[in-house]
Parts: structure tokens; C-alpha cells; sequence
């Protein structure tokens, strides 16, 4: 059987990086806004992204958390995150900090905050598929099902400022 380095910790740790850089990205996304909805929209988003790195935080602090994978799953969660988290799933913090200069417009803000949803809702269900661990399990679908209502409220917000 093949060995991996990656361990259900790191899967967990690399959730709260994609969450802090979700808010550092959404602040700066409220900052560069220029209408007060869409303001509030970003701001609403980097709350919620601060909730998720809440409840992130909890899985990791519960005793039994690292008994949520099996070896096979651990090797699986390595291969894709190896293949498809290359890159940040946000640009990262310098970036999302300098967003309004980075941007042509706030419409490219909003594709690239939907691209990185999706990813984030592709990394989240594979944890959820993989996850023995009950609690973290559930947790995992609940965060599935957030990404994506971010994911439809970011779609509806960039389809008002085409």
C-alpha cells in the first residue's frame, strides 16, 4: 500500500487556509464595492467564511478527528489535493489584500470569487465523501451546501452589475 505524508490534520488545516483567505478576499472585495449592497454582500460572505473556519477549528480541537479517514481515503484526499490545489484556492492574502488594484472591474472580482467557490465546494464534498468521522462528515455537507448558495448569491449579484 502506498504511504502518504498527508495526514487528516493537514486536510483540515489546509479547510482554514482556503477560509482565511475567503475573508481576506471577501474585506477587500467590500472595500473595492461600490454600491452599498454589493458591500454588504461581500461583508455577509467573509462572515460566513469566519463561521466556517469556526466550525473547522471545532473538528480539529475534537479528540477522535483524526480517526475520520481510513489510509486509502488519506492517500485519495493527497492525490487530489496534489492535483487540483496547485495554486491557492483564493490568490492568496497579498493579492485579495491589493484586490481593487488587481481587477480590471468589479465584475472580474465577482467571476473570480465564483471560481474559487466552486473549488472550494470540490474540496469540501471530497471531504465529505471521505470522512468517516460522523460529526465531521455532516459538517463537511453543511459546508457543501454553503459554498454553493455563496457560489448562487455571487452569481446573482454579478449578473445585476453586467
Amino acid at each position: 500500500m502506498a504511504e502518504t505524508t498527508f495526514t487528516a490534520y493537514e486536510a483540515l488545516e489546509i479547510a482554514l487556509e482556503m477560509e482565511d483567505d475567503g475573508i481576506v478576499f471577501y474585506e477587500a472585495m467590500a472595500q473595492a464595492a461600490p454600491q452599498p449592497e454589493l458591500q454588504e454582500l461581500a461583508r455577509q460572505l467573509a462572515d460566513a467564511e469566519r463561521d466556517h473556519k469556526r466550525r473547522i477549528r471545532e473538528m480539529i480541537d475534537a479528540e477522535d478527528y483524526a480517526n475520520g479517514w481510513s489510509n486509502e481515503d488519506l492517500l485519495m484526499l493527497d492525490q487530489y489535493v496534489r492535483e487540483n490545489l496547485k495554486r491557492d484556492i483564493f490568490p492568496g492574502r497579498a493579492a485579495a489584500e491589493k484586490l481593487s488594484d488587481r481587477l480590471a472591474n468589479l465584475f472580474d472580482g465577482f467571476t473570480l470569487a465564483i471560481g474559487f467557490e466552486r473549488q472550494t465546494v470540490d474540496y469540501y464534498q471530497k471531504l465529505h465523501e471521505t470522512c468517516t468521522y460522523p460529526t465531521g462528515k455532516e459538517a463537511f455537507g453543511q459546508l457543501v451546501e454553503e459554498e454553493k448558495r455563496h457560489e448562487a448569491l455571487l452569481m446573482e449579484a454579478r449578473g445585476k452589475i453586467e
